[in-house]
C-alpha cells in the first residue's frame, strides 16, 4: 500500500497544521509515513502545500502524484489537480468550487456546517480531515482522540465543536468511501527532520547551543529552546551568526559539548571563526541546513550547493569532517555522532541537511541511546605546574592528538589564542615550531579516514547510481535494479572503503542536487573515481522517484554518457505569487 494525500492552502490558511495532523494519526495506525512541505518567504499571500505518503514499508521520499487532493483554495485546486491519480478525488471548499465540472471534486459545504454547529471558520480543516479519514474508512476515533490531546487547554466547549464539525465531514467521506486503510500496528512516533538532529545532540550530551534564526535552521533553534528546563542544556538566540558561533566556541573551550547551526548565507558570517576553532583545536559542531543560492536565492527552496563553501571554509589549510545524513533518522545518529568526532579530534565537523531533510517529516519506532565519545579530555586535576610554566596543550603526539585540559583544572593553564603556537600554547612565528603543528594537525587524518563510515551500497549491478546526503531517498528508490550507492561520510574519504564499494562497477552514475556536480569533484580529487554520466537538479526541489526513474532511462539509450539537466515537470506554477495565475473554476 502506497497512498498519498495534499493539503493546498494560502499562506495562514492551516496546510502544514492539517498535513502534520494526517501524518500523525496514520503513524499512529502502525504506518510508515513521509511528510513532505512546501511553500514561499511570505508570511501571508502565496502558495502552501504538505504531501502526506502512507505506506506498510519504510519510505523517504514524497512522490508526483497524488490519490487525494484537499484544496482549501482556489489556487489549491489549480496548482494540484493534474497530480491526481486516475482513481484520486479532490476535496474543495463548495463556496469556490461549485462550478467545478469534475466528477472526481466532492464540494464540501463549510460554510453551512460550520454555521450549525455554532463553530469559528478556524475550524473548517476539521471538516477537511474528516472528510478524508471517512474517504479511507480510517477510524474517526484516532481524529476525536487527537483533537482532545490538541485543544484541551482551551475548554472542553472549543474540543467539542472541533469533534462535531470534524464528525460531520466524516459522515461526508463516508458516504464517498473509495478506499479501506485501517490500522496496522503499534503507533510510531513522528518527527521532523531538524528535531531528529536535536535529539540526537541531546542524547549525545549537547549541553551548548546558539544561533540566529534563518530558514531552514530555524527549527532546530526553536526544538533545543523548547527543551530548556528538561535538558541540562543552554540555548542562545544571538544578536548574530558571527556571535553564535563565538558563543559556541567558548562554550566548548569551557569544556561543554556545543554546537550552532544556520543555513549558507549565515554560515558565510561564520568562516572565520572557524578557523580559529580549527587552529586553536577547540571541539565545534556546525549544523548546516542548505537553501539555494547564492545570496538570498530563494530562501525556502532545497539544494545541495554549500558543500565547496564548507570544504573551503576560513583561510588556511587544516582538517574538518564533513558528514551528510541521508534521512531523517540517520541525522539523529549523525549529528550525536558528530559531537563525539568533533571532541575525539578537536576539529570542526560539520553536518550538512537541506531544506528537504530538515523540515520533512517521517515515522520511527525508536531512537538508540548515542554513546558519549569525549576523547583526551582532562577533567580531574593534575600535579601543580612550576611558575611561568604552561601546559603542553598541543603537545606533538604519534597521532596528532593533544590532551585537553578544562579551564580551572590545576596543571592544565594554557592559552587558545588564533596564533599559531608552540606545544606549550605560547605563539610563536618559530618556523620550525609552525611545521611541526601543521604536521601535528594533519596527522590526525589517518585516524579520521580508519573511523569513517564506508558508503552505503545496496545491490550488486555493474551500474552504479550514486548520490549523497538527503536525495538518497528519492534516487535510491527510483533506481531499482542498478547499485545504489550514498555517501554519508563526504571528506576525508578513505580511498580503500570507497573503491570497494565501487568494485565491479563499469558505469557510474551520480545525482546531485546543485548544478556543477559538487561532489562529483570532490569525489575525484580524493580517490580517482569520475562519474560516467551526470544528472543534476537546481530548481528549488529535490529529485522525485519518477524523475529519477525516468532519467535513467534516457542515459540507459545513451550508454550511461553524458549530462542531464532536470527541469521541473509538474506543479510548474509559481508558489510565490498565485496571484499571476488566473483561475477559472
Amino acid at each position: 500500500m502506497d497512498f498519498t494525500i495534499k493539503v493546498g492552502a494560502a499562506a495562514g490558511e492551516g496546510a502544514f497544521v492539517t498535513g502534520k495532523i494526517l501524518g500523525k494519526l496514520f503513524a499512529r495506525g502502525g504506518y510508515h509515513v513521509f511528510g513532505y512541505p512546501e511553500y514561499p518567504s511570505l508570511i501571508r499571500g502565496g502558495h502552501n502545500s504538505y504531501q502526506v505518503r502512507i505506506s506498510k514499508n519504510p519510505i523517504s521520499s514524497p512522490k508526483k502524484h497524488n490519490n487525494i487532493i484537499i484544496a482549501v483554495n482556489p489556487d489549491a485546486y489549480t496548482f494540484h489537480k493534474d497530480t491526481l491519480t486516475q482513481d484520486g478525488i479532490i476535496i474543495a471548499d463548495e463556496s469556490f468550487s461549485h462550478n467545478i465540472q469534475d466528477p472526481n471534486v466532492i464540494k464540501l459545504p463549510i460554510t453551512s456546517i460550520l454555521k450549525e454547529h455554532e463553530a469559528d471558520n478556524r475550524m473548517k480543516n476539521m471538516i477537511f480531515l474528516g472528510t478524508t479519514l471517512g474517504l479511507v474508512n480510517y477510524p474517526f476515533e484516532f481524529l476525536e482522540k487527537l483533537i482532545q490531546e490538541t485543544f484541551a487547554k482551551k475548554g472542553q466547549e472549543i474540543v467539542d465543536k472541533n469533534v462535531k464539525v470534524a464528525k460531520a465531514g466524516y459522515e461526508i467521506g463516508k458516504e464517498h468511501q473509495k478506499w479501506n486503510i485501517e490500522p496496522i500496528g503499534s503507533p510510531k512516533y513522528y518527527i521532523g527532520g531538524n528535531e531528529a538532529g536535536g535529539l540526537g545532540a541531546l542524547s549525545a550530551g549537547l549541553k551548548f547551543y546558539s544561533g540566529y534564526p534563518m530558514t531552514p535552521a530555524s527549527s532546530l533553534l526553536h526544538f533545543l529552546i523548547s527543551k530548556r528546563g528538561k535538558f541540562p542544556l543552554a540555548v542562545v538566540q544571538s544578536e548574530d551568526e558571527i556571535s553564535a558561533i563565538n558563543q559556541a566556541i567558548g562554550a566548548a573551550y569551557a569544556g561543554a559539548r556545543a554546537m550552532t547551526g544556520s543555513s549558507g548565507g549565515g554560515f558565510a558570517l561564520m568562516t572565520e571563526a572557524v578557523g580559529f576553532a580549527a587552529l586553536s583545536e577547540i571541539p565545534l559542531v556546525i549544523y548546516l541546513a542548505q537553501r539555494t543560492g547564492p545570496s538570498t536565492g530563494m530562501p525556502t527552496w532545497t539544494e545541495q550547493a554549500d558543500l565547496f563553501q564548507v570544504l573551503g571554509a576560513s583561510q588556511g589549510e587544516f582538517l574538518r569532517i564533513i558528514l551528510a545524513p541521508t534521512d531523517i533518522q540517520e541525522n539523529y545518529r549523525l549529528t550525536g555522532e558528530a559531537l563525539n568526532l568533533a571532541e575525539t579530534y578537536q576539529v570542526p565537523v560539520f553536518v550538512m541537511v537541506d531544506k528537504f531533510l530538515a523540515e520533512s517529516n517521517t515515522t520511527f519506532d525508536a531512537l538508540p541511546k548515542i554513546p558519549i565519545k569525549r576523547g583526551k579530555i582532562i577533567t580531574q586535576d593534575m600535579e601543580q605546574l612550576l611558575p611561568m610554566k604552561r601546559f603542553k596543550r598541543f603537545q606533538d603526539t604519534q597521532d596528532g592528538i593533544s590532551p585537553r585540559p578544562i579551564p580551572g583544572v590545576k596543571g592544565g593553564c594554557h592559552i587558545a589564542t588564533s596564533y599559531e603556537h608552540r606545544e606549550d600554547s605560547f605563539t610563536t612565528e618559530d618556523f620550525k615550531e609552525r611545521k611541526a603543528q601543521v604536521d601535528k594537525r594533519l596527522r590526525k587524518r589517518s585516524l579520521m579516514e580508519q573511523e569513517s563510515f564506508p558508503p552505503i551500497v545496496d545491490g550488486t549491478s555493474e551500474i552504479a547510481v550514486v548520490t549523497w546526503g538527503s536525495q538518497k531517498g528519492p534516487v535510491f528508490e527510483g533506481s531499482n535494479g542498478y547499485r545504489k550507492i550514498a555517501f554519508n561520510w563526504l571528506y576525508p574519504l578513505n580511498k580503500e572503503k570507497v573503491q570497494k564499494a565501487f568494485d565491479g562497477v563499469s558505469k557510474i552514475v551520480i545525482f546531485e542536487n546543485n548544478s556543477t556536480g559538487l561532489f562529483s569533484k570532490l569525489l575525484y580529487m580524493e580517490t580517482g573515481i569520475k562519474p560516467d554520466a551526470l544528472v543534476l537538479k537546481y530548481t528549488g526541489r529535490q529529485f522525485f522517484p519518477e524523475q529519477v526513474e525516468d532519467a535513467l532511462k534516457v542515459l540507459e539509450e545513451k550508454d550511461f554518457q553524458g549530462e542531464l539537466r532536470l527541469e521541473e515537470d509538474f506543479e510548474t506554477y509559481e508558489f510565490y505569487a498565485p496571484w499571476r495565475y488566473k483561475v477559472k473554476l
